[in-house]
């Protein structure tokens, strides 16, 4: 089986690079026009204004699933807002994960935070997934040809946001899957647009 939901990584909308002037319009208003050479911070910067991002990808996870230890190498996220606020956090154990676009990445482990509001786009705080359905997270093994027949889905635990903002997502999770537990914090930048759905390739 595939991922409860089509996972579109592609290439990160924020640069992880800053400094140089992207002709963007500060959200302060200090130049209307383009950035000062140095550019300015990501609190100060507007949405559009992506080389004003510096996350870098991190993730640490405690514990298995399924029997297996997913050893993060990678990070991202995305948001979008069509009839619904969704917003998704992926944990991988291989690097690159948003050079992917909507192909599946094979022999690979993925455990995905997905936030899904018809009324609220996602904010800082803390969801205990007991008490709110907003939020889902589900882990999948894929195999050497890109399928996944194992995996599970989230019955209990909380996740907190810390931060959230165009430059991406930050914070930590406490998950019960089915009989396991794990645990861990993320620091995941957002990929640029999303694909647009529909089966992808086995890379």
């Amino acid at each position: 089986m595939r991922l409860l939901f089509v996972l579109p990584l592609v290439a990160l909308g924020c640069s992880q690079t800053p400094g140089a002037n992207d002709a963007g319009t500060d959200a302060a208003g200090v130049d209307a026009s383009s950035d000062a050479s140095s550019d300015a911070p990501v609190a100060t910067d507007s949405a559009a204004d992506a080389n004003g991002c510096t996350l870098q990808a991190a993730a640490t996870l405690s514990g298995t699933m399924l029997g297996q230890t997913l050893a993060p190498k990678d990070a991202v996220s995305y948001e979008t807002h069509t009839t619904e606020y969704e917003a998704v956090v992926a944990i991988a154990d291989f690097a690159n994960a948003c050079s992917l676009g909507n192909d599946y990445k094979a022999s690979s482990n993925v455990l995905s935070m997905v936030y899904v509001s018809a009324s609220q786009p996602l904010s800082a705080a803390t969801f205990d997934l007991t008490k709110t359905n907003v939020w889902d997270a589900q882990y999948a093994q894929f195999d050497a040809t890109c399928n996944s027949s194992q995996g599970e889905s989230s019955t209990a635990g909380t996740i907190t946001i810390a931060s959230v903002d165009a430059c991406g997502i930050v914070g930590s999770y406490d998950l019960t899957l089915g009989s396991d537990h794990v645990t861990g914090t993320f620091t995941a930048p957002n990929c640029d647009n999303p694909a647009d759905g529909g089966a992808g390739a086995c890379k």
